[in-house]
């Protein structure tokens, strides 16, 4: 696998995004993770293309013609309007070479090594503070702060700010949006937190970000 060829394609996906481009993004790209994963510790099988569990024969993803519904299938929130609508090609051409690679290695070590170098490029072009990403990778879910923040991206009209205005009584919307978007908050794997110290560097990372961030506040999109 071309490391450099990674940081490549994921640098220039990831830059110059909308709040709700990024979002889509950095919930495909977690949403890869898992079928990385899945695939490297044998929980499904690729062929083809075609994903399958060992679970069961029944359940079938198609990596290649299904690409953009990863995020919404296996990434952190499942809400159609969270479909990765548009992309580059090499992305999409990197992410089948990634599956495929693993597919025939079966290597966690690999996963790993991509996983750092995915993370490198989102600690550099994400405001950390920010990222979804980094916020569900962290402990598996997104907390609350950061499911508001989905809504008030995808549902604006059922943020909570507009619901405020119209009434201070009526909260109900805001629950049935976060029903309607459906949030993984089973607490399972968190991408191998504990796995090869790469975690640890991460929040190293993360710190330095945070700590620097105010040197990149004119050249990064930042959510309101």
């Amino acid at each position: 696998m071309d490391i450099n060829k990674i940081k490549s394609v994921i640098n220039e996906q990831l830059s110059n995004l909308s709040d709700l481009s990024a979002l889509k993004v950095e919930n495909h790209i977690y949403g890869c993770y898992m079928i990385m994963q899945d695939i490297a510790e044998k929980d499904s099988f690729l062929s083809n293309h075609i994903l399958t569990k060992k679970s069961t024969n029944e359940y079938r993803f198609d990596v290649n013609q299904q690409f953009e519904q990863i995020g919404i299938r296996y990434g952190f929130v499942m809400d159609s309007l969270l479909l990765l609508d548009t992309y580059l090609p090499n992305y999409k051409d990197l992410w089948l070479e990634i599956f495929n690679d693993i597919s025939l290695t079966v290597d966690i070590d690999l996963v790993d090594t991509i996983e750092e170098v995915v993370n490198d490029c989102l600690v550099q072009l994400r405001p950390v503070d920010k990222s979804f990403f980094f916020a569900a990778a962290q402990s598996g879910y997104l907390p609350q702060e950061y499911m508001d923040r989905v809504i008030d991206l995808i549902h604006p009209s059922l943020s909570y700010k507009t619901i405020s205005v119209v009434t201070q009584n009526k909260t109900s919307l805001l629950s049935s949006a976060v029903t309607e978007t459906k949030i993984h908050t089973t607490k399972f794997r968190k991408f191998n937190l504990t796995r090869r110290k790469i975690r640890v560097d991460l929040q190293q990372k993360l710190s330095e970000k945070s700590n620097k961030k105010h040197l990149s506040k004119t050249r990064r999109v930042h959510f309101k």
